[in-house]
C-alpha cells in the first residue's frame, strides 16, 4: 500500500505529458497504478490504458491493479503488455494480426504491425483519455508512436515511468522520440517537498538496508540519472528502507548444474526456517543458455519444490499467477517490476556481455541491479568462479559489507 507521501504524489501530478523516475524500490509503479484506478474512478467516462512490456510483468500488474484499495468497477481501464494490446487493437477492428514465432523473425513482424497502426485512421471509440506506460526504457521508438497515436488529444493525459539504472537497452529519451520538460517532470530522486512541479522519493521501500547497499555498490554507488537535456548524472545517496535483514549470500561455484542444486537446497531451508511459503520465492538467471530449464527441473523435482517456469512459454507468461504456492522461475528479463521476498539469483556470470573475462561492459550493470534489486528480504546470488562479473559482485560484496564472502 501506498504510505502518506506516495499517495499525495499518486494524487497530484496533474495531467499533460509527464515523467516519473527514480530508483527500484522507490514505489513507481504502485503510484502508477494507484493514479490509474483513481483517474477510471473520477473519469468513468474515460478509456484508460496501461501498458508494459513484458507479458509476465503484464499478468503481474492486472493481479496489483485489481489488489489496490478504491472501490469500483473500472471497466473503462486496460491493463495490456504492449504486444497483447496491438493484438486487442487489431482484434478489435477485425484486422488479422499475424503470429509471432517465438524467433528474431518477431521484431519484423511486430513492427511491420505497428506501422500499419500508426497508417490506419484510429476511431473515437478507440481513443484513450489516458495511457500509462511502465518500465518505458524497455520501449523501442516505434511503440511510444503507436501508443501516442492512441491518445486522446483533448485530454493528452500520458504519464511514463522509467529508471536508468534498469535501462538494459540504453535507450535515450530523444531515440525515444520523447520530449518533457521541466514543468511536467515529476523525480522520485529529490526530495519530496509538497505539491511543486518536481516530485520526489528518494527512499527505497522495497528492498532491505542490506540488499540495496550492495545493489547500489554494483554501480560504484553512483546510480546514472537520465537528465531532462538527455544527459546521464548521477546519485550517490539513496534514501535507505528502514527495514533491515540478512545480508546477500554470494556463492561462487564452478558447475552451472550445481549453481541450481545449491539454489533450491537454500530455497528448501529458508522456508522451513522462517516459516516462509513457496510462492515467497523467485529465481531469475539471465536466460542465455537453454539448459538453465533443464538444470531447475532436475534440481527442483530432485528436492520436491513445486515451481512454476514462468518464461518457459507465451502461455506461461500469460497464466502468472502469483497467488498460487509454487516457487517463480524466471529470466530476468521476464521479472523486471516484481518483486518477491526471498529471491535466488543463479548464473549471475552469465549477464557479461562481449568477450569473457575481459573488460566488463556497462551494458551488465543494469542486469544485475534489476535482478537483485527483486528480493525484498533474502538474497542467494551464484556465479561461476574466474569470470568479470564473479569479480563485480565479489569487489561489490566487499566495499558494502567490508569483508569478501
Amino acid at each position: 500500500s501506498l504510505d502518506p507521501p506516495q499517495e499525495t504524489l499518486a494524487k497530484s501530478i496533474g495531467e499533460g505529458h509527464r515523467l516519473l523516475s527514480g530508483v527500484a524500490g522507490s514505489g513507481k509503479t504502485l503510484i502508477m497504478l494507484y493514479r490509474a484506478k483513481l483517474i477510471s474512478k473520477l473519469h468513468p467516462d474515460w478509456n484508460v490504458l496501461f501498458l508494459c512490456w513484458n507479458i509476465s510483468l503484464g499478468t503481474y500488474l492486472r493481479q496489483m491493479f485489481d489488489n489496490i484499495a478504491i472501490e469500483g468497477k473500472f471497466e473503462n481501464t486496460n491493463v495490456f503488455h504492449f504486444v497483447g494490446w496491438v493484438r486487442h487493437i487489431y482484434e478489435k477492428n477485425g484486422w488479422f494480426f499475424p503470429q509471432l514465432t517465438g524467433t528474431d523473425d518477431d521484431d519484423k513482424i511486430l513492427l511491420e504491425s505497428i506501422d500499419r497502426l500508426l497508417k490506419q485512421s484510429v476511431e473515437t471509440h478507440d481513443k484513450y483519455q489516458a495511457v500509462f506506460i511502465d518500465e518505458a526504457q524497455d520501449f523501442l521508438p516505434e511503440f511510444f508512436q503507436a501508443a501516442k497515436r492512441f491518445l486522446d488529444k483533448k485530454t493528452d493525459s500520458l504519464l511514463i515511468c522509467s529508471d536508468e539504472a534498469q535501462n538494459v537497452m540504453g535507450r535515450s529519451w530523444r531515440s525515444l522520440g520523447i520530449k518533457i520538460t521541466k514543468r511536467r517532470t515529476v523525480d522520485l530522486e529529490k526530495e519530496l517537498g509538497g505539491i511543486q512541479d518536481e516530485y520526489s522519493l528518494q527512499t527505497n521501500y522495497r528492498n532491505t538496508a542490506e540488499i540495496m547497499t550492495f545493489a547500489t555498490w554494483l554501480y560504484d554507488r553512483k546510480l546514472p540519472k537520465r537528465k531532462l537535456d538527455d544527459t546521464i548524472s548521477y546519485i550517490e545517496k539513496v534514501g535507505r528502507s528502514l527495514h533491515s535483514g540478512p545480508r546477500p549470500e554470494l556463492v561462487i561455484m564452478n558447475h552451472r548444474e550445481d549453481e541450481w542444486y545449491s539454489a533450491a537446497a537454500w530455497i528448501k531451508n529458508l522456508r522451513k526456517e522462517e516459516n516462509l511459503k513457496w510462492g515467497d520465492f523467485l529465481v531469475v538467471f539471465p536466460g542465455l543458455i537453454q539448459s538453465s530449464h533443464e538444470y531447475a527441473k532436475a534440481a527442483f523435482e530432485n528436492e520436491d519444490i513445486p515451481y512454476y517456469l514462468v518464461a518457459e512459454s507465451f502461455m506461461a507468461k500469460a497464466n502468472l499467477n502469483l497467488a498460487e504456492d509454487t516457487v517463480k522461475i524466471s529470466t530476468i528479463a521476464s521479472s523486471k517490476g516484481m518483486d518477491f521476498l526471498a529471491v535466488a539469483f543463479v548464473s549471475a556470470d552469465l549477464v557479461t556481455y562481449g568477450p569473457r573475462n575481459k573488460k566488463l561492459n556497462e551494458q551488465s550493470k543494469p542486469w544485475l541491479y534489476s535482478a537483485v534489486t527483486r528480493a525484498r528480504k533474502y538474497l542467494y546470488i551464484t556465479a561461476k568462479s574466474h569470470t568479470v562479473i564473479e569479480k563485480r559482485l565479489t569487489e561489490a560484496y566487499f566495499k558494502a559489507y567490508g569483508e569478501y564472502p
